[in-house]
């Protein structure tokens, strides 16, 4: 059967990780291997690593001894994995003890499968603090509905919740290094905009802590705006045969109006190349009208 790769990339969790490591350790099945790569953590997270991990043969730990960012440690993670599977997990976040065999399990099932998504718990604060899930009520397999749900912002699953078969990650390209705040969401896109052998499983394996983040507002806006030039185009392709107006002009306002929100909200100021992506995408969405009552608001 198929080996799946954990991927960790760690920046000054020295305290987070602990749980996450311990969640790794108590799979009931052995078809695992952990890649951890830090980021050049100036707190304890590399002595408590190894400190967790010694003896467990399944674990390696790599040290990035140039700090480039949580998404190139995971790519380096991809490299260093042995595994025909991936699985990604932020330190602080857990698996279920029989994730693996049951992921296994389904992967050996199906003769293709590039990506298997199944159901998160989401908890706050402590792990019996249960709040809510991310699942599916119906299997959905509808490309362009999924993304058109991802260009609204819905988290349709979650990073540990997805299995990737490691070609079809590496075939598009792997982890973007160009956003900060919406590199999952890149990732996705350009997963779905390949038509992946996708199946969904109806079983809650992994869980995510829900806690309040720090963000650069102006940063989030700036990567809005890449995210719409880049997809824009590119989604016009993929459409066959139907137009942009027709399928994506909702959620493509949706995502500016968003973009509104946070500008407004927050009193930041959009530099001229930043505003010039926005109305370029504008321009082909909406009227002229619906043009200039944007540019007003930005002045």
């Amino acid at each position: 059967m198929p080996i799946i790769s954990i991927v960790i990339a760690t920046y000054n969790n020295e305290h987070s990780i602990v749980n996450t490591l311990m969640s790794i350790k108590k799979q009931t099945s052995d078809l695992w291997e952990c890649v951890i790569i830090d980021d050049c953590s100036t707190d304890g997270t590399v002595a408590t690593v190894k400190a967790e991990i010694a003896g467990y043969r399944r674990f390696r730990l790599f040290e990035n001894r140039v700090g480039s960012g949580i998404d190139h440690c995971r790519n380096l993670g991809v490299d260093h994995s042995q595994g025909d599977y991936l699985v990604f997990l932020e330190p602080g976040n857990f698996l279920y003890e029989t994730c693996i065999e049951k992921r296994s399990y389904f992967i050996n099932g199906w003769s293709k499968i590039d990506m298997l998504v199944s159901h998160t718990t989401l908890f706050k604060d402590q792990v019996d603090h249960v709040i809510g899930s991310v699942n599916h009520s119906v299997i959905e397999t509808d490309y362009h509905d999924l993304i058109n749900r991802l260009i609204r912002c819905c988290q349709i699953w979650t990073m540990s919740s997805v299995t990737w078969e490691k070609r079809f990650l590496l075939k598009i390209g792997n982890w973007s290094t160009k956003f900060k705040s919406f590199s999952e969401m890149d990732l996705y896109i350009r997963a779905l905009l390949d038509r992946p052998k996708l199946h969904f499983i109806k079983i809650e394996d992994s869980l995510m802590k829900i806690e309040g983040r720090k963000s650069d507002v102006l940063q989030e806006v700036r990567e809005l705006a890449m995210l719409l030039n880049i997809y824009f185009e590119v989604i016009n392709r993929f459409s066959n045969g139907k137009t942009v107006q027709d399928i994506y002009n909702a959620s493509f306002m949706f995502l500016i109006k968003n973009m509104l929100r946070l500008i407004l909200s927050n009193e930041i100021e959009l530099g001229e190349g930043d505003k010039q992506l926005l109305f370029s995408i504008l321009e082909k969405i909406t009227d002229e009208e619906g043009v200039l009552q944007v540019s007003a608001i930005l002045q």
